[in-house]
């Protein structure tokens, strides 16, 4: 379409977008909008280009990406939309870190806890996160996974606790740890713990010592932290050999 069809002032803009007037103000305050026109009274006139440029901007911050990330991919020469994409991701991935444990925490509670007593325990468990799980750990964490790629990380912790959850079954049967099938599963376990770990004995041990601090307080019986199933996986580990 020809520049020239697509000429409109701020409130039909808005209109058109359902983006509001202010907030088209607010973007051209911080110089990630402008309009390209003016009217001989002085009002703005958005072109087609400018709605273009809307339409990425909204497209964009769809996608979770702040304003200034925005206006730096859309503005700085050589920027890269992808590596951009790959830093918020890196963000998004240590948020979900941040809740699945959170998760985990409000799910031991929920298991264990009601009446006035849920107060006292939720500071119980904060103070045992804090303790085990310390901002060393959580750096490892982060650089492990950016280490051998997010999803390849994702996907071996997912496995992991699918593994764990069939090495459960066959140590709630009373299977011996050199039972073939356990030796088998022990081996994807350990195949996806070095995935996870990296072989860091920092990580390993911190992680070892938070499950064990996790199962202590939980009282998870038979969850994947209990401290037996986790003896249960080595000794079929030792087996292998």
């Amino acid at each position: 379409m020809p520049e020239q069809d697509t000429s409109l002032r701020v409130g039909e803009l808005a209109k058109e977008t359902r983006i509001s007037v202010r907030t088209l103000h607010h973007y051209e305050k911080i110089g990630l909008l402008c309009a390209s026109g003016r009217t001989a009274a002085g009002h703005r006139v958005y072109l087609q280009r400018d709605l273009e440029r809307l339409q990425q901007i909204v497209s964009l911050r769809d996608l979770g990406l702040s304003l200034p990330e925005i206006r730096h991919c859309l503005d700085v020469e050589g920027a890269s939309l992808q590596q951009v994409l790959a830093s918020h991701r890196r963000a998004l991935d240590e948020r979900i870190l941040q809740l699945e444990r959170s998760r985990m925490l409000l799910t031991g509670l929920l298991a264990r806890l009601s009446g006035p007593d849920l107060l006292r325990c939720i500071v119980e468990r904060k103070a045992m996160r804090d303790e085990n799980w310390s901002p060393d750990l959580s750096q490892r964490m982060q650089g492990r996974a950016r280490e051998v790629g997010e999803e390849r990380y994702q996907e071996a912790r997912e496995e992991s606790r699918a593994l764990m959850r069939q090495v459960r079954e066959h140590h709630r049967q009373g299977h011996p740890c050199d039972h073939p099938e356990v030796i088998e599963l022990a081996k994807r376990v350990q195949a996806a713990r070095l995935v996870i770990t990296g072989g860091d004995p920092v990580l390993t041990a911190g992680l070892r010592r938070f499950n064990d601090a996790s199962f202590a307080r939980s009282g998870a019986d038979g969850g994947a932290t209990d401290p037996a199933l986790i003896r249960y996986v080595e000794e079929a580990g030792k087996a292998m050999s």
